[in-house]
């Protein structure tokens, strides 16, 4: 395994534009997943795009878009630029209008191991029982992605209106050891009920937030000061993000990475004269 925090969202330093969006892009620099949402009705890679132009040519690995309304079988595309403003074909560092586009979703198996009797068979994407109590991920991770001073994001929601809660654009860091095993993840009932007389309980359904427990055992003193210094900044309301294996299988990202607060800052403890060790807690933003 190879865990990652993304612990800075270079998205909310840098500008959009682009597309045609009835409600405007900046929604999707607010710290929400569904309170506020940029809005595209035509849903088509002509209008459903933007860019993103970084202050300085800026290098990163991850790009998440959270809520809204994409497709099971949402397809994305994405452009790297080395010009803030040059969008000729010379300005292309990777991908451009002859890429291919990608599914917003990964298959979730192979398809010799995919069950017959799954109405997704041939696409492999999820059904709607599958993203059903969870907030839309959409997670891009690159293979490579090079240092670029403007990237294009054209999604193609096939024609249906297209709404996005949140963009989240991060670098890694990757500590030299993983976290341990041992990692929890549930997401606990926030609805409250009431029991009848003849003891049915009477449920006020609410969504559900996700929760993610682990602890990184093994750091440096130079790892360890990294995450001190984001609890500090990010505090309770900062988003940040965890991914557990940015090198293993990727079907279930869309179900375990998510944008999250601290449930309590960090903090680091010095377990021997090299090493440091924090156990982290994060909660879903669901909002």
């Amino acid at each position: 395994m190879t865990a990652a925090l993304l612990l800075d969202n270079l998205a909310l330093t840098a500008t959009l534009s682009g597309g045609t969006w009835e409600r405007p892009l900046d929604h999707l620099l607010e710290p929400t997943v569904r309170e506020t949402t940029a809005r595209c009705v035509a849903g088509t890679p002509d209008q459903a795009q933007f860019d993103i132009v970084f202050p300085a040519p800026t290098k990163w690995d991850t790009l998440v878009l959270a809520g809204g309304t994409p497709r099971p079988d949402v397809d994305l595309r994405v452009t790297w630029y080395s010009d803030p403003v040059d969008r000729s074909a010379g300005a292309v560092l990777r991908g451009g209008p002859d890429a291919p586009f990608l599914p917003g979703y990964p298959p979730p198996l192979r398809l010799r191991q995919r069950r017959l009797f799954d109405p997704n068979i041939l696409r492999g994407r999820p059904r709607s029982r599958d993203l059903a109590g969870k907030t839309p991920m959409l997670v891009v991770r690159p293979a490579a992605s090079p240092r670029c001073a403007a990237a294009r994001i054209e999604i193609d929601n096939h024609g249906d209106a297209l709404d996005l809660g949140m963009l989240f654009v991060g670098q890694a860091f990757i500590p030299s050891w993983p976290h341990d095993f041992g990692l929890r993840l549930g997401a606990p009932s926030r609805s409250p009920y009431d029991e009848a007389p003849g003891g049915r309980r009477l449920v006020d359904g609410r969504p559900s937030a996700r929760v993610k427990t682990f602890k990184l055992s093994v750091l440096t003193e130079d790892e360890a000061m990294v995450l001190a210094d984001a609890g500090q900044r990010l505090d309770r309301s900062g988003v940040l993000m965890m991914i557990e294996d940015v090198a293993g299988q990727v079907r279930h990202l869309w179900r375990r990475t998510w944008p999250a607060t601290l449930a309590d800052g960090i903090e680091v403890e010095q377990v021997n004269e090299q090493d440091w060790s924090a156990e982290v807690k994060l909660l879903e933003v669901i909002g």
